[in-house]
């Protein structure tokens, strides 16, 4: 019988660093699995409540899985620098928003993507889980 061991993870105020796929690191896609996939974003902040407002949602169809790519595309929609906002995947409309520290995984579901500008409101409000913590 398996067990599992549930341990909590700290949050910190500071955002770990972006995971990059190594360069010439060759990608394999399972059978049947589309490198299209639909993204669903809007720039985002916190209101006074606490919770989550954002602008219009906007569908992209972006072809691949690069954090980095899909960060310049976003970037270059909103008319920003990707080096100037956190990406943030969300699970529904009450899901917190987690931070997108590597590249999409190999699923074709749509994706809800959240754009926090660096030092906003927003941003100041995330909270990230502490990788060094022990």
């Amino acid at each position: 019988m398996l067990e599992w061991e549930v341990q909590v993870i700290p949050l910190t105020a500071d955002r770990p660093p972006y995971q990059p796929r190594p360069p010439n690191a060759a990608i394999r896609w399972p059978e049947g699995c589309l490198e299209l996939v639909t993204i669903i974003f809007s720039h985002a902040w916190f209101g006074d409540n606490g919770r989550i407002e954002h602008g219009q949602w906007t569908h992209l169809r972006f072809d691949g899985r690069s954090l980095t790519e899909l960060g310049n595309e976003i970037a270059n929609r909103l008319g920003v620098q990707f080096e100037n906002m956190t990406l943030c995947v969300q699970a529904g409309d009450l899901g917190r928003p987690v931070p997108l520290l590597t590249d999409l995984p190999l699923r074709d579901d749509p994706t809800i993507i959240l754009a926090f500008m660096v030092d906003s409101p927003g941003y100041n409000a995330l909270r990230f889980p502490d990788l060094a913590a022990e």
